[in-house]
């Protein structure tokens, strides 16, 4: 008995440091051994940057530098308003600095992540125009965007992105997005109606618009008829949900000092799984009533969702297994979301604050609108076609 107890300890022991030494070695190539070689490579190439700690890379870095350059957070700035021509400092004052000191093109690190800037227009056309599938989203990135993206195009990688590509990139045409003029015509003027309303009806004329909160709400409305048409107020609560999440997921959350584990059964987690399942049983809900109601009357509505559902059921691949065709349109739904409602919510902020610092473009856009569309202030709409749009050749050069 005393052997085969002593026998049972060693081979505790033995596995005990196996899974140990297994560890360390994890951590090591994580750590070290991989940021190294990735390091070496660049820099045989001339690739330099900032020198990294071994555990924190260079985030220490770069809170030292936000501290002394970011005009937001410099005591100096309590002194009087920030300049508008201050952004890019106010947001980014490291890759300002490592830009003056190293050039366009560097590397730096966060923990054990490794991050090559590219400040070149002539190569990040090279790299947008390169086909290789090795080229894609970073794991680390794709990891923390599953619950808002799941497996969809904009996180998908090599053969995956490739084969979804392939479904999804037809229905965004030029001849298809043309026929969705008329609805982005028609939500837009909704809103300028409302600021209309307000402004009739606030004292002296003068009103405050809370415009980049008002341009989401376009963007969200645009989007949800588009891509769910006679289903619109299901979509819409589906990218509240959708927006929920990702307020959730954009929290700084952490544990220990670690960044927060999606497996950790914190307050935030649990409510990210909450309203991940929430759109994904809405979105099945809007696709088997759009099922139910095609097979009753034999139409089909012409929007984002049919299409994505015409794919879905013409791919021999997809339908062989009823998982995949139901995971490629529930994450599909939410990529088109994802890629359609804050990127062109701001950009359309962003033009609109340019346009109000530079009166001069403001009388020069509103000029060439009018002469190409008339005055539309007392017009439900102004009859826009694609043909219009080519020729506002301001409007094309401002986006």
């Amino acid at each position: 008995m005393e052997m085969d107890s002593v026998v049972i300890k060693l081979c505790w022991s033995v596995l005990l440091i196996v899974s140990c030494s297994s560890i360390l070695l994890k951590l090591i190539k994580k750590w070290l051994l991989k940021p190294n070689r990735i390091r070496s490579m660049l820099s045989k190439q001339g690739v330099g940057g900032p020198k990294p700690s071994l555990f924190f890379g260079n985030v220490k870095d770069i809170q030292k530098i936000e501290s002394l350059l970011n005009p937001l957070s410099s005591p100096s700035s309590s002194s009087g308003p920030v300049s508008h021509q201050d952004w890019v400092l106010s947001i980014f004052p490291h890759l300002q600095k490592w830009t003056r000191d190293y050039g366009g093109i560097y590397m730096f690190s966060t923990g054990s992540q490794q991050h090559l800037f590219v400040n070149r227009p002539e190569l990040i056309k090279e790299l947008k125009m390169h086909k290789s599938l090795d080229l894609g989203t970073p794991g680390y990135l794709s990891k923390a965007l599953e619950p808002m993206l799941g497996s969809g195009i904009i996180k998908a990688n090599g053969q995956q992105w490739a084969h979804q590509r392939r479904l999804i990139a037809p229905e965004f045409f030029p001849h298809k997005v043309k026929g969705m003029i008329g609805l982005m015509e028609g939500c837009t003027m909704s809103m300028i109606s409302k600021w209309q309303s307000l402004l009739t009806e606030s004292k002296g004329g003068v009103l405050d618009l809370l415009i980049d909160q008002d341009l989401r709400s376009l963007s969200a409305d645009i989007i949800s008829r588009a891509c769910f048409g006679s289903s619109y107020a299901q979509g819409k609560s589906i990218f509240l949900k959708l927006r929920a999440m990702q307020e959730v997921m954009s929290k700084p959350n952490l544990l220990f000092g670690l960044p927060n584990i999606r497996w950790l059964p914190t307050q935030s987690n649990r409510e990210i799984r909450r309203l991940k399942k929430e759109v994904e049983d809405l979105i099945l809900k809007v696709v088997k009533d759009r099922q139910e109601e095609s097979l009753k009357d034999g139409k089909n509505s012409k929007d984002l969702l049919q299409m994505i559902l015409e794919s879905a059921d013409a791919d021999n691949e997809l339908h062989q297994y009823i998982h995949k065709t139901d995971r490629f349109i529930v994450d599909n739904c939410k990529n088109i979301y994802f890629a359609g409602y804050e990127t062109t919510a701001l950009s359309a902020s962003w033009t609109l604050m340019l346009l109000a610092l530079h009166p001069e473009w403001q009388e020069r856009v509103r000029a060439e609108a009018i002469e190409m569309l008339g005055d539309c202030t007392d017009q439900p709409h102004c009859s826009l076609d694609v043909d219009t749009i080519n020729q506002l050749k301001m409007v094309l050069e401002l986006s």
